[in-house]
């Protein structure tokens, strides 16, 4: 599984990774902080544009290769339950360090669940994905941050690697190809 989560600038961001996943790219999961009538025509748009597919988050939806799911209804949290295969699932909760959907959770359901996956922290606001990335690393899973002078907002990869959370920082076109190959090679 790929795990992303983006705020500020996010967009963009997500516009230039997601071009390199193809056909069959790892069930991937986004949460994405950002207006929601805007995630919604970003969706369609892309939708179109990439050789995978790309949808709004679901609840209890299996994760599969071949589908990116962006979870960004500020309402509800999204975290994955282990299984053959992993599930996504949007639960009702208090913001968690002021975000909803919060990276944190989603990122840490992935280290406790031991979920096999890959991991960035992207351009955005604030801290959240740090201590979630964080958790991943420690279990064993390969984790990334955008590199800050290329985030629109340095802030969310900046607190990734203070926390010491990230095996690396990567310009966008590099993430994209690192993030695919490292699933390939687990």
């Amino acid at each position: 599984i790929v795990a992303l989560s983006a705020s500020m600038g996010g967009i963009d961001a997500l516009t230039t990774i997601l071009s390199y996943f193809p056909e069959k790219c790892p069930p991937t999961v986004i949460a994405l902080n950002a207006e929601p009538a805007v995630v919604e025509t970003f969706i369609k748009r892309m939708d179109s544009d990439l050789k995978c597919s790309i949808k709004a988050a679901k609840d209890g939806t299996a994760l599969t290769p071949g589908t990116i799911h962006i979870a960004f209804d500020p309402e509800r949290h999204v975290v994955i339950e282990p299984g053959s295969p992993a599930k996504l699932r949007l639960i009702d909760r208090d913001p968690v360090d002021g975000m909803r959907p919060a990276a944190n959770l989603l990122f840490g359901s992935i280290a406790r669940g031991s979920v096999p996956a890959t991991a960035a922290v992207l351009t955005g606001m604030g801290a959240d994905g740090a201590k979630g990335l964080k958790l991943m690393r420690d279990s064993g899973c390969k984790t990334f941050v955008q590199d800050p002078n290329t985030a629109m907002v340095a802030e969310a990869p900046t607190a990734a690697i203070a926390a010491g959370a990230a095996d690396g920082q990567l310009g966008l076109d590099d993430l994209g190809t690192a993030l695919i190959a490292s699933c390939n090679s687990a």
